[in-house]
């Protein structure tokens, strides 16, 4: 994760993780990245936009039967973040 303040109230966040599982019958994988803005409205609020990317891919293997599921999502996000 990688976070700057170029002013007081402007920040900018761009991130990336992912996680790989196996066990048993099950195999998976998760994969997300964002980059994002934030303005710092006053001390305890901010509000924020940006572009998001997640990935899931799960796979049940049992017998004879295969069973994926899969989930991509790109786009936009809004948020209100809180600070105490």
């Amino acid at each position: 994760a990688y976070g700057w303040a170029y002013s007081p109230e402007w920040t900018l966040h761009a991130s990336i993780m992912g996680f790989s599982l196996s066990f048993d019958e099950y195999e998976g994988a998760l994969l997300e990245a964002n980059l994002s803005g934030q303005y710092q409205l006053n001390r305890y609020i901010g509000i924020g936009g940006g572009l998001k990317y997640f990935q899931l891919d799960v796979t049940h293997e049992k017998k004879q039967k295969t069973t994926d599921y899969d989930f991509d999502y790109f786009g936009p996000a809004l948020f209100i973040t809180a600070t105490f």
